[in-house]
């Protein structure tokens, strides 16, 4: 609770209802929170507040957010502070061209709580821990200046590396940590491994890289060297909070017939679609349609399976795995 009472996030949106929404989760968290309504706005407040995240929007009038990223990281002052881009635009492309403009992860928009939470805590502690760090090299560099340059620099020299490669370690242990507590958080919000192949897979998937997770922590590696895995692992356990959203079938309930077979040939053929992630533009390109046809057939096939969403619909898939 202190790391996150000392840590500050800025969150920048034009949305009034986007900013409501993320200011309210992290203000009952105990985050300080600074506010941007557009990019330009955003940069000055980036500098001047010098926070730990950035949570970005990425459609804003003016400076867009890949802009606004990409002018953060080019200045030294910002540079180091990590961006996560707020959006609900999750295709393979986007997320390339968010990576190139500096973001170092995403939160998907409609924003959920534990996914906000998770993904801000991480990689605001690891700033903090990176920010200590070089404290601590700096430091050491001040008082190998004011030592002799012999035996005593030589001295202080292997003082610096194994406080250095000591401080790794504890930011290795530290992610760590982190890695394992976010897995146990997947792991729960899974149901019985008995209730689905789905189920049980993804649950494979998660001992295992919780297993190997705690094994990396004891390799006898250079420091640097396990930091850099450990960062690998960490990205993998984020990717894994994505799956758990659209992940999530019902607990020990026996399959009934799948409400998917009264629907039309083309509103299955959209559901599937629709299921492996294609936006609305991509499925009318799949299927030579209007994008408003395929907005009429969306809407229609939600009130005829009673849902209201993509992630229940996916839900629904997973569970009627025997259906269309």
């Amino acid at each position: 609770m202190n790391a996150r009472t000392r840590s500050k996030v800025l969150i920048v949106d034009d949305s009034p209802t986007n900013l409501g929404v993320a200011v309210e989760l992290l203000k009952a968290y105990s985050y300080r929170i600074l506010i941007a309504r557009d990019g330009a706005t955003g940069l000055e407040r980036a500098r001047l507040g010098q926070p730990d995240v950035v949570l970005l929007d990425v459609q804003m009038p003016g400076l867009d957010g890949y802009e606004t990223c990409r002018r953060i990281k080019a200045n030294p002052e910002t540079a180091d502070i990590p961006v996560l881009f707020m959006t609900g635009l999750a295709t393979v492309e986007d997320r390339l061209r968010a990576f190139d403009a500096g973001a170092v992860d995403f939160v998907l928009k409609p924003i959920e709580e534990r996914e906000l939470l998770a993904r801000v805590r991480v990689h605001s502690e690891l700033r903090r821990l990176k920010i200590e760090l070089r404290g601590r090299a700096t430091e050491l560099q001040a008082a190998m200046a004011e030592q002799s340059e012999r035996a005593e620099s030589g001295r202080l020299a292997q003082e610096s590396r194994d406080l250095e490669n000591e401080s790794l370690r504890e930011l290795v242990r530290q992610q760590s940590v982190q890695i394992a507590d976010l897995t146990r958080e997947l792991m729960n919000g899974v149901s019985d491994p008995g209730d689905s192949a789905t189920d049980s897979a993804l649950l494979h998937i998660l001992r295992t890289h919780l297993s190997t997770t705690r094994a990396h922590t004891q390799l006898d590696v250079p420091a640097r060297e396990l930091a850099a895995l450990m960062d690998r692992r960490l990205g993998v356990s984020l990717e894994l909070v994505d799956r758990l959203a659209a992940w999530q079938p019902t607990n020990g309930a026996a399959k009934q017939a799948s409400p998917l077979l009264g629907l039309s040939d083309r509103e299955r053929e959209i559901v599937a679609l629709m299921v492996d992630g294609l936006s609305n533009k991509e499925i009318a390109f799949e299927l030579n349609v209007a994008r408003t046809t395929v907005s009429t057939h969306r809407k229609r096939i939600l009130d005829k399976l009673g849902i209201d969403g993509l992630p229940a619909l996916v839900k629904l898939a997973l569970h009627h795995e025997s259906g269309p």
